[in-house]
């Protein structure tokens, strides 16, 4: 990133008008963001989750959202990072 700090983590919503979740996520890498993103979508078909990590993310949580859920995810995620540094 080229300016400030990037976020240690980000909360992707998949479903996004203009720019869907796969698009940023992939541009975000292309950018040489290097922190987690975690997917969050209503999708949970066969091949979605796949298509999530492939689009650049590194976690996948399907809607209706599981707060302990997310925010362990979010937690290990933000310490991982913390790790790399």
């Amino acid at each position: 990133m080229s300016r400030g700090s990037p976020y240690e983590v980000i909360l992707m919503d998949m479903s996004m008008p203009i720019m869907d979740g796969y698009a940023a996520a992939a541009a975000l890498r292309a950018s040489g963001y290097t922190g987690h993103i975690v997917a969050l979508t209503a999708h949970a078909m066969s091949g979605d989750r796949e298509r999530c990590i492939s689009a650049g993310c590194d976690e996948f949580l399907t809607k209706p959202i599981d707060v302990p859920t997310l925010l362990s995810t979010v937690l290990g995620a933000a310490r991982r990072a913390r790790e790399k540094s």
